[in-house]
């Protein structure tokens, strides 16, 4: 049975976390540029463990009169999510890519500066993802995965959380979250089609685990090798694969053969065109 548009979750678990560094709004691995002819999929988070990511408070204001509250006001919050990520495994080229300084090879070794007088930090976006099951009617009960999309961070590494006997070490990135118009793929939020034109995050459920891949065309093709192996053979509606081609939807997508990870097109545009893949993979 397909899960589409789900709307009721249960959730549990930290599957995994995704990330890349953006060129405009595109996602471009962790170099953040892509030359002609190249392309890039998401680089996978090692060994991550938390990720407390959470929007701040609401705020209100109470107004005051005869001695008893008369009212009250909602306001939205006063700041911008910021979170720490938490993980098992020290990725010294991670930690090096999202802060704009170089993970030196020296002699055997590889030497990353932590906490750098020249540390530029990088626009990322970011896709976590924890399991979950459905509780939409009809559905109940069904596996599938929920996702967080951020599409515009900065992170900071801020690295081991101490030393102790017998225990494991963690290290840390520190996350802050920009306010986006527009999702990775190069769409704009829209009043029509979500009712703002703006957000920090983005949330939604998937049959499959999700990713993107970004495309700078070279010469006009009428093939692409995606970076993962997509979980659909046939492309139809909810198929669960999108194309997009300099920010609009790519209609001319025609078919997928997960085996060789290989979509087919009518054409893929001329040189430069960026082409961005949203997708659930097997």
């Amino acid at each position: 049975m397909a899960l589409n548009n789900i709307a009721k979750l249960i959730s549990a678990g930290f599957e995994e976390g995704q990330i890349a560094l953006l060129s405009g709004n595109y996602p471009m691995g962790l170099a953040g540029a892509l030359s002609q002819g190249s392309s890039a999929g998401l680089y996978f988070m090692l060994g991550v463990q938390t990720a407390n990511v959470q929007i701040p408070n609401y705020e209100k204001t109470t107004i005051m009169g005869n001695n008893r509250p008369m009212g009250t006001f909602l306001w939205k919050p006063g700041d911008l999510p910021e979170f720490d990520i938490d993980v098992a495994v020290a990725d010294l080229d991670l930690a090096a890519a999202v802060e704009g300084v170089k993970a030196r090879d020296l002699d055997k070794w590889t030497l990353h500066p932590m906490m750098g007088s020249d540390v530029v930090f990088k626009d990322c976006m970011l896709l976590l993802s924890t399991e979950a099951q459905s509780k939409d009617s009809g559905s109940d009960g069904d596996s599938l995965f929920y996702n967080l999309l951020i599409p515009k961070c900065k992170l900071g590494y801020v690295g081991p959380q101490g030393v102790n006997q017998r225990g494991e070490n963690v290290f840390r990135f520190h996350v802050v979250v920009r306010t986006t118009d527009t999702y990775p793929w190069g769409e704009a939020l829209s009043a029509a089609a979500e009712g703002t034109t703006g957000a920090v995050i983005v949330e939604w459920f998937s049959e499959n685990k999700v990713t993107l891949d970004t495309i700078k065309v070279a010469a006009v093709t009428a093939q692409i090798t995606l970076a993962y192996t997509p979980a659909m053979s046939t492309v139809t509606a909810n198929s669960g694969i999108l194309a997009y081609k300099n920010g609009a939807a790519y209609a001319s997508l025609l078919t997928v053969t997960p085996a060789t990870k290989v979509v087919t097109f009518t054409a893929t545009g001329a040189a430069d065109d960026i082409l961005v893949f949203l997708y659930e993979r097997a």
